[in-house]
C-alpha cells in the first residue's frame, strides 16, 4: 500500500498500526492534524520496510513506536502528552513540544524542540529541556485541543526550524480544532419567516473557509 493520508481524525484508545505483513515494502504515508487519545502509531511488531513518512501537527496522548525498518521519516510540530519514550529510528524530529515523556536518540536528527523533562531531549541543536509548561500555552483557551495554542507573545512562535512556530499550531499545515474538514462551513443563515408562493426571497448566507 502506498500514498495514504490520515488527516483530521480522532483516535480514541486504538491508534494506527502499519500493516503487519513481514518484509513487505510500503511508501508514502502522511499522518497530520489528528488527535490521538490514549493511542499512537506503531509497527505491530513485524519487520516492514516503510519509507517516506510524515507525522506532523498531531496531539499524542500515547506513543510512537517505529522499528528500524523505517526510513526517511519526519516527525514535526507534534505535541507529546504521555509519559513514555517516543521510539524512533533514523528520523528527523523537530519543532515538537514534549509536555511529558522523552525521545530516544537512535541515530535520529533531533533539533528545535522543547521539553518539560530535564533529560527528555539531547543537548544542543536548539533543543531545550526543563521548560515549565504552565508558561508555554495560552490560558485563554480551555477546550481539549485549543488549550495547546501559544500566546501571541510566546518566544516559541519563532523558535522552530526556519523560524517556524513550535507545536501543533505551527508549521505549514497547522492543526484544525475539532478536526473540522477542509470544506466551507455555513455558520449563519437568515431567511424570511414567510414568502409568497412563486415569488422571490432574500437570503443571507455566511460561510468561512476551513482550509
Amino acid at each position: 500500500m502506498e500514498n495514504i493520508t490520515a488527516i483530521r481524525n480522532f483516535f480514541d484508545s486504538d491508534g494506527l498500526i502499519f500493516d503487519q505483513t513481514p518484509n513487505l515494502p510500503f511508501s508514502g504515508y502522511i499522518v497530520t492534524g489528528n488527535y490521538f487519545n490514549l493511542s499512537g502509531i506503531a509497527t505491530g511488531g513485524y519487520s516492514q520496510y516503510v519509507s517516506n513518512v510524515v507525522i506532523s501537527n498531531n496531539y499524542f496522548n500515547g506513543a510512537i513506536d517505529l522499528e528500524n525498518s523505517f526510513s526517511n521519516v519526519t516527525v514535526a510540530n507534534n505535541l507529546f502528552d504521555y509519559n513514555t519514550v517516543q521510539d524512533l529510528w533514523g528520523s528527523i524530529f523537530k519543532n515538537n513540544i514534549l509536555r511529558l515523556g522523552s525521545v530516544n536518540i537512535n541515530d535520529n536528527d533531533i533539533h528545535h524542540n522543547i521539553a518539560a523533562g530535564a533529560t527528555s531531549l539531547p543537548a544542543g541543536n536548539n533543543n531545550v529541556n526543563s521548560i515549565p509548561m504552565t508558561n508555554v500555552f495560552n490560558p485563554a483557551f480551555t477546550s481539549d485541543d485549543t488549550k495547546w495554542k501559544l500566546p501571541s507573545n510566546s518566544p516559541y512562535l519563532t523558535a522552530g526550524d526556519d523560524g517556524l512556530q513550535l507545536g501543533i499550531y505551527g508549521g505549514i499545515s497547522p492543526y484544525i480544532p475539532s478536526g473540522i474538514p477542509a470544506i466551507p462551513t455555513i455558520y449563519e443563515l437568515t431567511v424570511p419567516a414567510a414568502a409568497i408562493q412563486g415569488g422571490t426571497i432574500e437570503v443571507t448566507l455566511s460561510t468561512r473557509s476551513n482550509n
